[in-house]
């Protein structure tokens, strides 16, 4: 779907997808005040429109509720990424290292409990 490879939603957690948002909605914003047709919506309300979902999905994006469809998300990775590249790929590997390092926690946990058990070794 797009240059990103259109698969980063599955690992994006739900706070990264509220930085994109905010990243997207913070580009479209300022490109909405260049072309004055379009001005007349809200930031979120041009946004929603240009990835073809409902107002309501980039609210939930913004409020850092969950919204199940990964498709609108590989959407809004492209968008964002198109208004504020550095800003994506900051918060893409910030959330990748949160979760190597949720990972790693879990597996010394589970390595503890089986030395503790006695059938790890």
């Amino acid at each position: 779907m797009s240059e990103l490879g259109g698969c980063l939603s599955e690992y994006v957690s739900r706070g990264c997808r509220m930085a994109l948002a905010k990243a997207a909605v913070v580009g479209v914003g300022a490109w909405s005040r260049h072309d004055s047709p379009m001005s007349r919506l809200s930031p979120s309300g041009l946004l929603a429109a240009q990835l073809g979902v409902s107002r309501r999905t980039v609210n939930r994006w913004l409020s850092g509720g969950i919204q199940g469809c990964d498709l609108n998300v590989d959407r809004l990775i492209a968008a964002a990424f198109g208004y504020s590249p550095g800003e994506v790929e900051a918060a893409l590997r910030a959330d990748l290292e949160s979760h190597r390092l949720e990972v790693e926690l879990a597996l010394l946990g589970l390595s503890g409990a089986r030395k503790v058990s006695g059938t790890g070794g």
